[in-house]
């Protein structure tokens, strides 16, 4: 038989937590980078309307 140990409370809790965070699958957090990723750039790569219909009518400069 094995001998009888003390099981303190860190311990329990330290496992615990640590089994927590081994079984979130990695590629949720993949998943969330990617689609921030994708905003942020679709973000930047508007453009501004205004600027837009001000150029319609803005005279070319010939330089």
């Amino acid at each position: 038989m094995n001998r009888a140990r003390l099981i303190k409370k860190e311990e329990t809790a330290n496992r615990v937590s640590n089994e927590l965070r081994e079984k979130k699958p990695p590629r949720v957090k993949r998943r969330r980078e990617v689609i921030t990723e994708w905003i942020d750039k679709r973000r930047q790569d508007r453009k501004d309307p205004r600027k837009d219909f001000a150029a319609l009518f803005t005279q070319p400069q010939i330089s």
